[in-house]
């Protein structure tokens, strides 16, 4: 558990550190044209000096004004582990919205539906035998606290992994992402977890 927030903690770090190099090099940022492209390039060079700073291999996308990119090491895919569950949300977010279902909706799980042997706050939190929980606090579940269970369930009873994936499609270039594993697949055999991918 330590070595995971450890690595949180690092990450966001890194993030904290791009997210104000990029907004001082847009604050200083003058209305030409050519310093436009300047900044860009100059804000790219800074966030790959960042990256190359810590080990591991690190990308990152900033997208500004939704039109201009900016990447680093864009080129590689990256195992997206416990990411995929903010794709997830999205997905039955949207499913729910088309139909017109309220995340309040309530979900009856019974106790032994439920991996014991996973990363799970909402077991912890819920010793009941028959839980009852709106969708919206699985959804928080899973995306606050990385829940597997919660996620394991929408994928189940709410929105597959297959529609989570073409749903992705839809706002994501396909080349860019996959999602093809539950957290139990990837908990069954290990090697999985590097299959659901991404590019910054």
């Amino acid at each position: 558990m330590k070595k995971i927030h450890k690595t949180r903690l690092l990450l966001s770090s890194i993030l904290v550190i791009c997210l104000i190099a990029i907004s001082v090099r847009l604050i200083h940022r003058s209305a030409s044209s050519d310093d436009h492209v300047s900044d860009y390039l100059g804000m790219a060079d800074s966030i790959t000096k960042i990256v190359n700073d810590y080990p591991g291999e690190i990308g990152v996308a900033v997208i500004i004004n939704n039109t201009d990119t900016i990447t680093v090491n864009n080129e590689n895919i990256y195992p997206m582990m416990s990411v995929f569950k903010t794709h997830q949300a999205l997905a039955i977010c949207n499913d729910f919205d088309n139909k017109g279902i309220s995340l309040d909706s309530l979900m009856i799980i019974q106790r032994e539906e439920l991996d014991a042997n996973t990363w799970s706050p909402m077991l912890k939190e819920h010793p009941e035998d028959v839980i009852s929980l709106p969708v919206r606090d699985l959804l928080r579940y899973a995306l606050s606290q990385s829940d597997n269970n919660a996620s394991n369930l929408m994928f189940k009873k709410l929105v597959d992994v297959t529609a989570t994936d073409s749903f992705m499609a839809t706002i994501i270039p396909r080349s860019s992402f996959k999602i093809a594993y539950t957290e139990e697949e990837m908990s069954a055999d290990h090697d999985k977890a590097y299959a659901n991918s991404t590019s910054p």
